[in-house]
C-alpha cells in the first residue's frame, strides 16, 4: 500500500537548529553567496573579498574587506600567497564569524589569486576549530589561461586536505546548460546550481546532524553535482535522468551518491524507489544515500539534486 511522504517532524526527533554559515571568497564565491540571500532561510551569508566596490553591490549579511599584505617570506605555493596573506590581515574578523557557526559552506570560483588563496586559508582556520566544512567550488573554462588553471588545481589540492566534502563544477558545464546566454547571465546559472546543495543540506540540518552524511563520503571527498526537475506522471524518472545527463556524470562511474528528492506533501515514499532504480541502471556499483525534502509549494513537481563522488 502506498503511503504519503512523512513530514520531517514525523520522521525525525527535534534537534537544535545549527548556525549555518555560507562564506564566499573572491568575486565568484561572493556572487554565489549573494545568490543565497533570497529564498533560503536560517543561513548567515558572508562575503570575503579585496574589491570594495564589488562588496558594496552585494546583499550578504556580512561583508569583510580583505587588505592585501606584503610579506618577504614566500611559501612553497607562492601563487596562493596573495589570498592567504589577505586573510591574515582580517584574521580577527574571520575568526569572529567562524566562532559563531556549527557548519560552514565555503564558496569559491577557483582560478583567481585572491579567492583561491583566501578560501584555502579560511578552510584551514575552520578545520582547526573543528567545524564541518563543505566546499562549493567552480573550475575555470578549459580555454582559460594556463595560469588560472594552475592556480585552480593547486587551490583544489589544498582544499581537499581541509574540506570534509568538496562539490566541484567545471565552468564548461555552462556550454551545455546555457550556451546562448550572455556571460553574466550564464554565471548566474552556475551560482544557482551551486546554491542547491546548500539549501538542501540546510533544510535537512534543521532536524538532523550532518555527521552521517559527511561520513558517507569518507574516503572520497571530491564530488560533483547533478540537478533535474520535472512535472507530470513520469516526473521522478525524468528528473533523475536529467540530473544524470551532464557529461561528467554520463561518462564517469559514480562511486557514491547522495541524492535529495524535493517533492510535494502528497507524493509517495515508493516514488523515491524510481529515483534509485534510474541511478542503478546507469551506475550499478554505486553506494547510495537519500534524503526526502517536503515542499508545501510543490503540487506536481519534483527536484532531484545528486551529489556524486566521481572523477571530474
Amino acid at each position: 500500500m502506498d503511503h504519503p511522504v512523512d513530514t520531517e517532524e514525523e520522521a525525525n526527533p527535534p534537534h537544535k537548529r545549527p548556525n549555518i554559515g555560507v562564506l564566499g571568497c573572491g568575486s565568484g564565491g561572493c556572487n554565489m553567496a549573494n545568490a543565497l540571500t533570497t529564498g533560503a532561510t536560517g543561513l548567515r551569508t558572508i562575503a570575503l573579498d579585496s574589491n570594495a566596490e564589488h562588496l558594496k553591490r552585494l546583499s550578504t549579511d556580512l561583508k569583510i574587506l580583505l587588505t592585501p599584505q606584503t610579506r618577504k617570506e614566500k611559501s612553497s605555493d607562492s601563487i596562493l600567497d596573495h589570498g592567504i596573506y589577505a586573510v591574515w590581515g582580517s584574521k580577527k574578523e574571520v575568526l569572529r564569524v567562524l566562532n559563531g557557526l556549527d557548519v560552514l559552506f565555503l564558496l569559491v570560483g577557483l582560478g583567481g589569486a585572491t579567492g583561491t588563496g583566501s578560501s584555502v586559508e579560511v578552510a584551514r582556520m575552520a578545520k582547526k576549530k573543528g567545524l564541518p566544512v563543505i566546499g562549493l567550488l567552480s573550475l575555470p573554462f578549459a580555454v582559460e589561461s594556463n595560469s588560472r588553471t594552475e592556480v585552480a588545481q593547486l587551490g583544489l589540492k589544498h582544499l581537499l586536505e581541509e574540506l570534509d566534502l568538496a562539490i566541484v563544477l567545471p565552468n564548461d558545464v555552462l556550454l551545455e546548460l546555457a550556451p546562448e546566454l550572455p556571460m553574466a547571465q550564464a554565471f548566474s546559472v552556475m551560482d544557482e546550481l551551486l546554491a542547491h546543495p546548500v539549501t538542501c543540506f540546510s533544510t535537512i540540518l534543521i532536524k538532523n546532524d550532518i555527521g552521517p552524511m559527511l561520513d558517507f563520503f569518507s574516503g572520497s571527498r571530491l564530488a560533483t553535482l547533478g540537478l533535474g526537475s520535472s512535472i507530470g506522471k513520469r516526473k521522478f524518472e525524468m528528473a533523475t535522468q536529467e540530473a544524470l545527463h551532464l557529461p561528467y556524470l554520463r561518462d564517469s562511474p559514480i562511486q557514491k551518491g547522495l541524492f535529495f528528492a524535493k517533492m510535494g506533501p502528497n507524493e509517495f515514499i515508493e516514488d523515491v524507489e524510481i529515483v534509485m532504480d534510474e541511478v542503478f541502471k546507469r551506475h550499478p556499483e554505486i553506494q547510495m544515500l537519500h534524503r526526502v525534502i517536503v515542499e508545501d509549494t510543490y503540487s506536481n513537481r519534483v527536484d532531484i539534486i545528486l551529489i556524486a563522488a566521481t572523477n571530474i
